[in-house]
């Protein structure tokens, strides 16, 4: 009785620290690109820049989360480079570095896919720079529909690697395929009937991507651990509750 007892909170032990450490650690590192963020906004670059710098050792390290490999690993790898070269470029405005560095910070939050990820925040911005393209191709004019698209590319680069380390890959290859046609046709938007369609299918895409849940994984396993472990105990209590009857029956109490 007592090894089943131990066994079952040895896997208590195994099976649900390994979401959490993932989420903590990444929370961790989320919170100090928080603090780069501000510093950004108060325009001391040259704190930025070290302060970024400190951070190599941490995302380059193997325990930040054991899930964050391959592409994950990679994206995470250039986002954050791109961060570092921004704060670097003297060419570059202020709010040019904050969305690089913004970039980075949802990018660290979409790699532990909460609940509510951060790239979800962004809806407002993404979707109100898309009505304004959508306005300008409905008015055929084509210099205002130029300076919404790359307004409306600009929102999208802040938030499209979460989306790489966020969605599915079915749904990621439908919406580049969408966002590569309406950028390698972005010309010849005015008169070209399969551009329009073709533009209306990303509306679509997009408004699903904001509007749909999205469920967090690690919960999703967390509750299921739960279930499992709960039934583990419940099945333990119940044989040592069958042992119990059977040892006061076979003594004559019954």
């Amino acid at each position: 009785m007592k090894r089943i007892v131990v066994c079952v909170f040895i896997m208590i032990a195994v099976l649900l620290p390994v979401g959490v450490q993932a989420a903590s650690k990444a929370d961790s590192l989320g919170e100090s690109v928080d603090d780069i963020l501000q510093v950004v906004q108060q325009n001391r670059l040259d704190q930025a820049d070290k302060m970024l710098k400190q951070l190599s050792d941490v995302l380059s390290s193997a325990s930040l989360a054991e899930d964050i490999k391959g592409t994950k690993e990679q994206v995470l790898s250039t986002v954050f480079k791109q961060a570092v070269y921004a704060v670097e470029d003297e060419t570059k405005t202020r709010q040019e570095v904050y969305e690089q560095v913004l970039r980075l910070r949802l990018a660290i939050d979409a790699t532990t896919a909460k609940y509510n990820p951060m790239w979800l925040g962004r809806k407002e911005q993404v979707l109100s720079t898309f009505l304004s393209v959508e306005e300008a191709l409905e008015k055929k004019d084509n210099k205002a529909f130029q300076q919404a698209y790359n307004r409306f590319v600009t929102q999208m680069d802040i938030i499209y690697p979460s989306l790489v380390l966020h969605l599915k890959d079915a749904q990621l290859d439908k919406l580049d395929t969408n966002l590569t046609y309406v950028e390698t046709n972005r010309h010849h938007m005015m008169n070209n009937a399969f551009a329009d369609t073709q533009f209306k299918m990303l509306k679509d895409e997009l408004y699903t991507l904001f509007d749909e849940p999205h469920k967090d994984e690690t919960i999703l396993s967390i509750i299921w651990i739960s279930f499992i472990i709960g039934g583990m105990i419940l099945l333990v209590l119940l044989y040592a509750s069958l042992r119990k009857y059977r040892t006061i029956r076979k003594n004559g109490a019954i």
